[in-house]
């Protein structure tokens, strides 16, 4: 019961355990170990653990290769581990995560990090090879690092570097750059420099590298460095090359260490298909002698102590090796890409390979193998698995030594006959290899015959064992025989053994043992062989047997095997009679060919036939069995036999035999063949004449045997004939196999006869060719032709006159489109002539020789394909390849351009039946062919063949097959749609919803009458606004248009039919038909007849209606005349209206499309780059002293030092008194105390209150947890007191107190964190989309009025549209050159500026050069330069003496000009400019240069104006702004997506900052215990959070960003705005009427929906609790304060000090009324500061 219940323990626990590795993504089972990406690894014998490197962790095994610790390497989830190595009791691993840097861990405490390093080791890229060690150099322990690198990084690592052990730091670098004198680039040299082993011995590093010779060749050479230590310090490198046996490329080393061993002894290398070693004293003997001679001596190279030659072992892809046996062998292991692993030694006596493939399985291919603690490790991709190469137990003698079946460091031990490594044996000399040959007994032990006695020499080397022990000889008996043991003897000199006599009729395989001391240890096996040669009875195995060498002879006639030292009987026949050599053996011919149907005698041929006349009475005549039928036969000569006649029909066998013993060993097969199969025709006939006998029957007209053939000879073949010829063209460059089909084109004399193509001659190729095809090569003709083909033959000519060969030049005019995606998939045209050389499977296209265009139409003049996946690369050429031969290449070129991207849909809502209009936006449209959309998991597509541009695609949406529900719960559908674009699917959400219906006119037949007087029709329906709108209808009356009014409502929809009556559609109809179409929906409405009004009718009625008229017309004709005016100017109106909003859609539209492709970018560089957020410092500052800007915080109080009064003391005593203060503040019952006092003191300035708060801010800073109690205490205090007030309400409304600002300042301070991870870069976003949609519209340089606004009185009110520009800017006369947007109303200072920002967009704000420090120069042509200014001579004056700013315009600057930026000639130092570095390139100083235009010539002062001109006009342009708020719309819609995205993130339920739940935490705990509602509380929330803290960075970014100055002026107005809509929402609604402010108008439906946020944001963390230790954990976070914000601490406690010296007395009061600071004295403490400063 017990030892189930131990069973049933141990699976659970190995069932734990498994499941955890699967959960830390490990594994393992049978020595494997399961990982991402195992690199390297290392074995501690102290702790007998390995440790490996993974991808991301570094993995601590035991000996079954399981995990029993594991540890991060890198915070970075693509961290590549390069370095793992140990050294004394750590650890130190690098990857490319976290920089590059190294770590270093203790082994006994391995979950602790004992060092990091600050500067980066390894490189941040998949490096080719790193090879790290640790080395001794002198007397110090020192990390050697060798990597390769590419060519774009350089100068950021250095290919070898010896680091400190702990440190890392550089000691020595950049040896290999310093060894060399470059004349050139020296980057193609070191880009080929890849470092392959390292190792440290005698003092000093050694490092294997495969690079180039030197600087001046492409010669790659393996060669062997050397790092040591001059006396004075410094490292010295020198370097050898390494040769071997003439082979030149080194792919792999391996540096050898006997196990327990401290030294290494070999390095061993595989040059291309040699494997070569070097022993390490001969390597150090050489660089000593290279240390000691010329330089001449210095250049021998390192040559290796053997090399043995690898036979095709396929792509070898990792090697290892070991030593043991104190240096007598080497053990070497080589990896293939067939997943094979071979094993070989090396020793003094191996000349060749003998490696023999191990057992080792892996799933996935081996990378690396490497040889760890007496065993093998082979690295896959996925996983590590352990091989040991010495568990030697279980295994016998056989299975020990055998050496496919043993492992490569075991062997048989003699001393305890047992298999064990040499460690368990003890001596050498008693242990016997398994690498090795199996050991024998004997040197060459023949058969032996019965009967006799024979002895062998030993074979075994005794010589070592004979002091030690007796060795004897064991045969082993078997069948009935028994054992002999006899002792060896002549010990001393020559051993050998007697063979014992045996006797039998029979063979007998005898096992002999050579047995060494008292237990009869076991050392050599071999198997000895006994004959009798009269128990043979076959002549071949008695003459010549291949296992047994006898000594036996064949007697002939008698049939019998006998020694070969009697005699055969019956002896006096005359002849030969026995057979005894292997010379002398029969042996007859394997094949012979006889023809079918001809019954005749068969002649064997042969050798050394038996003459059967040599015996008496015919005792062995020959017989020939022949399929089981046996025919007599005669021996003719020692070559020949001749069988009796015989017909064969197929194919048989002929067996030779002799007497009733004695047969042929070859058996004869028989192949028959017939002349009629044979020659088809004469020619084939009359060449199988002398091999057949075959010959051509003109009366028959076939081929016939001439034995059997009652025909004569024919003299000549029939004439040649030509059928065909294929292919029936070919290039003009020949060369191409051309196939001619025909008969009787056989015996091709190549000097005589001639094939030609078009009277060009062909090269035949004799071996392809036959009497029915000629298979030649085209020759090269200058220019295209064509004709027939020709074929001469024994002076006898054949023409083809059914077709015509051509030769052809293709030649290409052009592709019809020239990029396309990566993904491939483009339809390429390429037109020309002369293209149909051969069928569209014999072409093969390719894209810069990589890429393929599968080619799907072929015709003369055009060829269609369509092209494969590829890389992003321009121009690439495009070459046809036909038939595999001829190759053209296109004048035309190809570009892989990136894939398209999709941004977004719009509208995201169609019909069921599709066809409706969508707007598609992403990016790289115009390299799409065919852009097509359908539904996902649907067949159909339908193409898009609307507008479109590169950002901007109108697709038909497809139409759902699926119908849609008709409930009212169910009305939409979400659909998956895919967008394909060439080779790229793209794919988004649509919803569909219920078409919409059209009902029919009602009346008979579906007629509506219709006058013009009327102006419209009505149509009526259901759902016609549900996903469409009137732009997607199109009306028609008969042949005319009906215009769609843009209202329509879900009923109804109206259209203006033509005012005169347009044609039917249909002749038949009874009027002009009403069809409404929406996507693919057509209705048929009805049919709509014009009514015309009569003109004639009665006189009565006509002379009454005259009066009527001439009485009325006085009274109603005004009336009549105003009605109708009115209605006309109405409906004008209407029209207008609608139109104006169709332009406004479209404009928001277009306007949203490019702001979104700009802003699509700058996500892409922000990726890249970062938020250029403020650091800590200056956020702080700004935050709590608002009159302080990022440019006058270092002249602030708390930064610099302060004189001190007259009354008060020295510095000395300054220093002590605000020592004693700083304690002071360090309690916090004083700072409570001291803040309430404060609070409480009425003639205390507001101003004073906030610099307070600031300087306390600055002081608790540096402890945030102190900080944050501060908080907890002053806060519930302040609540308590104004709920007895009842002024609970007011609570951070007004920020009266220095609690609020101090709580204030501390939710900023702890905010940082969470501004920098999230929410502040959606403020960020908010930010560029209004800075780019204002600078991609109009903005006035003097007024700072902008075209694109939310403000009304910065609106922009011109009334022309600006022309957009792309300019060319340089920098350094075009060593630095990018493009810029501008308008050409633009001041030359707004451009400046526009390219600045492009031209340092990588470069933080405030390290730019401002536009003030650059000139402009527009280069005009090569020769023609002029600077650009605001102001010059040929700036226009008005008359009333206003300045006009020069623009672009005015310069008559174009699209698609260069401009320059200059430096003022004011700056000359270059160090003035060390921060202007463009960040495309940031190892490249890009300044800019010094003009040599002196600039403009003083002008007088006179007012400027940009586009608004002098007051007048601009009176004209203020009456006309009414007509422009349709800008502002426009300008709220396309940032509303960016408004919503930031107020999204502040009043965000799911992830709330720790810092405000814990605020939030304080105000539910206080407001609870005050009794308060939850709507005063949430009140708290809101005004403390989202107000108090949000309206300070909505209004002020700059507070947390590096912003442009120059954008801030028109920017800022609409973070005006977007605030005063924010803060209403806080408000309860307000109802609009006409005089309500835009910005109310504009915001009145988002405000409703921003106070639903704001309500459930502040129900939802009613009760939110957050520990302590979340909360400090989220503080830590903070950078350090004295690397951050270095204030002036005396100087901060100096202000806290002035603020107490004027209320000392109401604050000592406080301080002894309250218990806690009465109790620790702290008035009098605060009454010894005062002393202390005042020195009394």
């Amino acid at each position: 019961m017990v030892g189930q219940i131990w069973r049933v323990y141990l699976g659970i626990s190995a069932l734990v355990m498994l499941v955890q590795n699967m959960i830390n993504g490990s594994s393992c089972s049978d020595n494997v170990f399961t990982t991402q990406h195992p690199t390297n690894i290392v074995f501690d014998s102290t702790n007998n653990k390995y440790y490996l490197a993974g991808s991301n962790h570094i993995y601590k095994l035991n000996n079954s290769f399981c995990k029993k610790y594991e540890i991060n390497a890198s915070s970075d989830s693509n961290n590549m581990n390069h370095i793992l190595v140990k050294h004394d009791n750590s650890l130190i691993f690098c990857g490319t995560g976290d920089g590059g840097i190294c770590k270093k861990v203790a082994l006994p405490n391995f979950n602790a990090t004992k060092n990091t390093s600050k500067v980066p080791v390894v490189p941040q890229y998949k490096s080719p090879s790193t090879v790290a060690f640790v080395s001794k150099i002198g007397n110090e322990s020192v990390l050697i690092v060798a990597l390769s690198a590419p060519k774009s990084e350089f100068s950021n690592y250095s290919l070898i570097t010896v680091r400190h052990i702990d440190t890392f730091e550089i000691l020595g670098e950049n040896f290999v750059e310093r060894h060399f004198e470059f004349k050139t680039d020296k980057n193609d040299y070191l880009e080929n420099y890849i470092p392959k082993t390292g190792f440290s011995s005698h003092g000093s590093a050694f490092i294997v590298t495969y690079q180039r010779f030197d600087n001046k060749s492409n010669k790659m050479t393996a060669k062997m460095a050397r790092i040591t230590k001059r006396n004075n310090g410094e490292y010295l490198f020198t370097d050898t090359v390494i040769e071997c046996d003439n082979s030149a490329s080194l792919k792999h080393a391996a540096i050898l260490r006997e196990e327990g061993s401290s030294h290494d002894t070999h390095l061993a290398a595989i040059f291309d298909n040699t494997i070569c070693f070097y022993k390490i004293s001969d390597l150090i003997e050489h660089f000593n002698i290279m240390t000691n001679t010329t330089i001449d001596q210095q250049n021998n190279p390192l040559r290796p102590t053997k090399w043995i030659p690898l036979p095709n072992l396929n792509k070898i892809t990792s090697f290892t090796a070991t030593v043991f046996n104190k240096g007598r062998h080497v053990l070497f292991y080589i990896g293939t890409d067939q997943r094979k692993i071979f094993r070989g030694f090396y020793s003094e006596y191996v000349n060749k390979f003998n490696g023999i493939e191990i057992p080792f399985k892996t799933e996935k291919d081996i990378h690396q193998i490497k040889f760890v603690h007496n065993g093998i490790v082979a690295f896959t991709n996925k996983s590590v698995k352990y091989e040991s190469e010495s568990q030697c137990g279980n295994k016998t003698w056989d299975t020990c030594l055998k050496n496919t079946l043993g492992l490569g460091l075991c062997g048989w031990c003699i001393k305890y006959n047992r298999c064990t490594n040499l460690t368990g044996c003890g001596e050498n000399i008693y242990w016997l290899p398994s690498i090795q040959t199996k050991p024998r007994v004997f040197f060459n032990a023949t058969p032996v015959q019965m009967g006799k006695e024979k002895e062998f020499r030993i074979h075994f080397n005794m010589t070592a064992l004979l002091n030690y022990g007796n060795f004897t000889c064991f045969y082993r008996g078997n069948n009935g025989i028994i054992d002999v043991e006899t002792d060896v003897i002549d010990v001393s000199s020559k051993p050998k053994c007697m063979v014992p006599v045996r006797t039998g009729n029979y063979t007998l395989k005898q096992t002999v043992l050579l047995r060494w001391g008292q237990n009869k240890s076991k050392v050599a096996e071999q198997v000895i062989n006994y004959y009798n040669c009269s128990s043979i009875n076959d002549l071949y195995r008695c003459v010549q047997d291949n296992c047994l060498k006898t000594n036996c002879k064949w007697c002939v006639c008698n049939e019998l095997c006998i020694n070969s030292e009697e005699e055969c009987p019956n002896t006096n026949t005359p002849g030969k009679q026995d057979i005894s050599s292997e010379l002398q053996l029969p042996h007859a011919a394997s094949r012979i060919e006889i023809p079918v149907g001809l019954n005749k005698p068969i002649s064997i041929c042969g050798a050394k036939f038996i003459n059967p006349n040599s015996c008496n009475d015919n005792q062995i005549k020959p017989r020939c069995n022949i399929n089981g039928e046996i025919l007599g036969a005669d021996y003719i000569n020692p070559t020949s036999v001749q069988c009796s006649p015989y017909m064969f029909e197929s194919n048989s066998t002929i067996v030779l035999k002799y007497g009733n013993l004695t047969t042929i060993r070859e058996t004869i097969e028989v192949g028959t063949y017939n002349c009629t199969n044979i020659g088809m025709d004469c020619s084939t006939c009359m060449d199988n004449y002398m091999k057949y006998g075959c010959l051509w029957c003109d009366d028959h007209r076939q081929c016939e045997h001439k034995e059997v053939s009652n025909c004569s000879m024919a003299p000549q073949c029939p004439k040649p004939t030509i059928s065909g010829v294929s292919p029936n063209a070919t290039l003009i460059h020949g060369g191409e196999l051309i196939t001619i089909q025909g008969r009787n084109l056989e015996k091709f004399d190549e000097d005589t006869d001639i094939v030609q193509l078009a009277r060009v001659n062909c090269t035949v190729i004799k071996h392809l060719s036959n009497a029915d095809r000629i298979s030649c090569k085209a020759g090269t003709v200058n220019e295209a032709r064509y004709g027939n083909v020709t074929v001469r033959i024994r002076n006898q000519t054949s023409t083809l006159f059914k077709q015509v060969f051509s030769y052809k030049d293709p030649i290409d005019s052009g592709i019809l489109f020239n990029k396309g995606p990566v993904a491939g998939g483009t339809k390429l045209k390429i037109t020309g002539a002369d293209f149909d050389v051969g069928s569209k499977d014999d072409l093969n296209i390719t894209i810069g020789n990589t890429f393929v265009c599968a080619t799907n139409t072929l015709t003369p003049t055009w060829i269609g394909c369509t092209t494969s996946p590829g890389e992003m690369a321009n121009n690439l050429s495009i070459h046809l390849t036909f038939r595999n031969s001829n190759t053209i290449k296109l004048n035309s070129t190809f570009c892989y351009v990136p894939d398209p991207t999709l941004s977004y849909i719009t509208p995201n809502i169609t019909i069921s039946s599709g066809g409706i209009d969508i707007t598609v936006v992403g990016n790289g449209f115009n390299a799409i062919q065919q852009p097509e959309i359908g539904i996902v998991g649907s067949s159909d597509f339908v193409p898009c063949s609307g507008f479109r541009n590169d950002s901007m695609i109108l697709c038909p949406s497809p139409s759902n097959s699926v119908p849609i529900s008709r409930s009212k719960r169910d009305l939409t559908t979400q659909k998956g749609i895919v967008f394909k674009m060439d080779g790229v699917k793209l794919k988004s959400e649509m919803a569909y919803t219920q078409d919409p219906f059209i009902s029919k006119f009602e009346g008979e037949k579906n007629i509506r009458s219709f006058s013009k007087e009327s102006g419209y029709i009505i149509l009526k329906g259901s759902r016609l606004n549900d996903a469409v709108q009137a732009k997607d209808y199109t009306v028609s009356v008969g042949k005319g248009e009906c215009d769609v009014v843009l209202r329509l409502t879900s009923t109804e929809l109206k259209c203006y039919p033509p005012i005169k009556e347009p044609n039917k559609q249909n002749e038949t109809s009874p009027a002009p038909e009403v069809q409404v179409k929406i996507g693919n929906l057509v209705f048929e409405v009805g049919y709509l007849t014009y009514v015309i009004p009569e003109t004639d009718g009665p006189i009565l009625y006509i002379i009454i209606g005259i009066l009527v008229v001439v009485v009325l017309c006085l009274v109603i004709g005004s009336v009549v005349v105003f009605k109708y005016l009115s209605r006309r100017n109405e409906q004008k109106c209407q029209d207008m209206i609608e139109k104006t909003e169709m332009e406004v859609i479209e404009q928001c539209r277009d306007a949203f499309a490019d702001l979104q492709t700009d802003m699509t970018d700058i996500t892409a560089e922000l990726v890249e780059l970062g938020i250029p957020f403020n650091d800590l410092f200056t956020y702080v500052f700004q935050f709590v002293f608002p009159q302080c800007s990022a440019e006058n915080i270092k002249s602030h109080t708390a930064l610099n030092y302060l004189k001190l009064k007259d009354h008060e003391g020295t510095k000395e005593d300054m220093a002590a008194s605000m020592v004693k203060l700083d304690e002071l503040i360090s309690n916090k019952f004083f700072v409570v105390s001291f803040i309430r006092t404060m609070d409480n003191q009425r003639t205390f300035k507001q101003q004073d209150r906030s610099d307070v708060a600031g300087y306390l801010t600055l002081l608790l800073i540096e402890k945030m947890d102190y900080f944050t109690e501060i908080v907890d205490l002053l806060l519930p205090k302040l609540i308590r007191e104004c709920v007895s007030r009842k002024q609970q309400k007011y609570i951070f409304r007004r920020l009266e107190t220095v609690t609020e600002k101090l709580v204030v300042n501390w939710l900023a301070v702890c905010m940082y964190g969470p501004l920098k991870a999230s929410s502040g870069s959606t403020l960020f976003m908010l930010y560029k989309a209004i800075e780019i949609l204002s600078q991609k519209c109009a903005v006035d340089a003097v007024t700072d009025q902008a075209r694109a606004t939310l403000c009304q009185d910065n609106l922009l009110v011109i009334d022309f549209e600006p022309e957009v520009l792309k300019l060319t800017v340089l920098i350094n006369n075009g060593q630095f050159e990018t493009a810029c947007r501008v308008l050409d109303c633009d001041t030359i200072t707004q451009v400046k500026n526009k390219c600045l920002n492009a031209c340092y967009k990588r470069e933080s704000t405030s390290n730019r050069p401002g536009a003030e420090e650059v000139d402009l120069e527009w280069w005009i042509s090569d020769l023609a330069r002029k600077l650009l200014y605001d102001e010059d001579m040929s700036s226009v004056i008005t008359s009333n003496c206003f300045r006009k700013l020069n623009t672009l315009k005015h310069y008559g600057v174009r699209s698609g000009s260069t401009v320059c930026l200059l430096s003022k000639d004011l700056v000359t130092a270059e160090s003035e400019y060390e921060n202007f570095e463009n960040l495309q390139s940031t190892n490249e100083r890009k300044n800019l240069v010094p003009p040599e235009d002196p600039g403009p010539t003083r002008l007088s002062k006179l007012p400027t104006f940009h586009l608004v001109g002098n007051e007048e006009k601009w009176a004209t342009k203020k009456a006309l702004a009414e007509l422009n708020f349709n800008r502002l719309l426009q300008t709220k819609v396309n940032l509303k997506k960016y408004i919503d995205d930031v107020i999204e993130h502040i009043l965000s339920t799911d992830d709330v900052p720790i810092p405000v739940r814990h605020l939030f935490s304080i105000l539910e705990k206080a407001g609870s215990q005050e009794n308060q509602d939850s709507t005063t509380i949430g009140l708290w929330k809101k005004q403390s959070y989202a107000i108090r803290f949000w309206t300070r960075l909505l209004s002020q970014p700059e507070l947390l960003f590096d912003l442009n100055k120059e954008s801030e002026k028109y920017v800022q107005p609409n973070l005006k705005i977007i605030l005063l809509a924010y803060i209403d929402s806080f408000s309860p609604p307000q109802s609009l009427d006409k005089n309500s402010p835009s910005h109310k108008l504009l915001f009145y439906k988002d405000c409703a929906d921003y106070r639903e946020s704001i309500e459930s944001f502040c129900k939802s963390k009613r009760n939110c609790e957050v520990s302590h230790t979340e909360l400090s954990a989220e503080l830590t976070k903070l950078p350090t304060v004295a690397a951050s914000i270095p204030i002036n601490r005396q100087t901060v406690l100096y202000q806290i000090y002035s603020v107490i010296d004027s209320y000392i007395g109401e604050i000592t009061t406080d301080l002894d009324q309250m218990t806690e600071s009465s109790r620790l004295k702290l008035s009098k403490k605060l009454e010894k500061v005062f002393e202390t400063m005042r020195n009394s």
